[in-house]
């Protein structure tokens, strides 16, 4: 038997739109309980990350990322350090980043899935949802060797 990563990671990533179970992340800061996420304002990290923590294989030595991430430059960092690279066009499972917008005054990550169509955290509706981000401008676009297959 052999699994299809690459066939599992691009038809799963739609199943997650609605899913509100990346909106909380908490955390004890000087004593204090907080949710690091902002009850999914700031969740688009976390489930990126945690989406392609997935897909790591210790017994393959295979990594698409180290850890989870609560951060966008965080996750890029570590993206980077896996084997992902910057591409000029957009691919199917790619990862794309978005700059702060009037709507959002912070980065922004996600899956670019085809045919025009990007999932990603929303911060309005705390929740994944799949739409064509016309509002957002693209910062980066980053692949990896594993899309290539």
């Amino acid at each position: 038997m052999k699994i299809l990563n690459k066939k599992n990671y691009l038809e799963t990533l739609p199943s997650f739109e609605g899913s509100k179970s990346f909106r909380h992340v908490y955390a004890e800061v000087g004593g204090v309980v907080k949710d690091l996420t902002e009850d999914g304002n700031l969740s688009c990290s976390f489930f990126t990350s945690s989406y392609l923590l997935r897909f790591t294989s210790v017994a393959l030595n295979f990594k698409l990322i180290n850890e989870v991430h609560l951060t966008v430059p965080g996750t890029v960092r570590d993206l980077k350090s896996c084997g992902w690279v910057e591409i000029k066009e957009l691919k199917s499972g790619a990862i794309v980043t978005w700059k702060n917008s009037s709507k959002s005054q912070h980065p922004h990550i996600g899956f670019y899935l085809g045919d025009g169509k990007f999932i990603s955290n929303n911060d309005i509706k705390k929740e994944i949802i799949i739409s064509d981000e016309k509002d957002r401008v693209i910062d980066s676009l980053l692949g990896h060797e594993f899309l290539n297959d």
